[in-house]
């Protein structure tokens, strides 16, 4: 999990780097406080979504980059009162989210085991017994 978070800070410091770098929405917001806004609006809006694709294991990079699409759309909103063409932003918010959460799951979720290993196997009557997570892995094949 610690990968994951990790990527989580840097895709979000990234993105906040790139908005300081543009010099983008410095009209919107107060000067200087964009790229905050942009770090916190990631942790706080990422966070709760990768609990939620945690939760219901979803593990596809499609499912990964429709959340960041949906997570885009919302940060399209300030533009829909401001003086900039709304539908333009909201389809670059879009795109834009779509692409980050693609990325998010090329770094933090492709190839990472440790994340699709369950700690418990659940029969269906809601017994729960603990399975160490070495036991999961495929047995070596024999040579013949």
């Amino acid at each position: 999990m610690r990968r994951v978070l990790l990527v989580l800070i840097v895709l979000a410091l990234a993105l906040a780097f790139l908005l300081h770098a543009s010099g983008f929405w410095e009209d919107t917001f107060v000067r200087g406080w964009g790229p905050g806004w942009v770090f916190f609006g990631v942790i706080g809006g990422g966070l709760p979504l990768l609990y939620y694709a945690c939760r219901r294991g979803w593990w596809q990079a499609w499912r990964f980059a429709l959340l960041g699409a949906a997570a885009g759309a919302c940060a399209a909103l300030p533009f829909a009162f401001g003086p900039h063409f709304f539908a333009l932003a909201l389809v670059f918010c879009l795109l834009a989210g779509a692409a980050t959460g693609w990325l998010f799951w090329l770094a933090a979720v492709w190839r990472n085991e440790a994340l699709k290993r369950p700690r418990a196997f659940c029969l269906p009557c809601g017994t729960r017994y603990p399975v160490a997570r070495v036991s999961l892995k495929a047995a070596p094949t024999q040579s013949k």
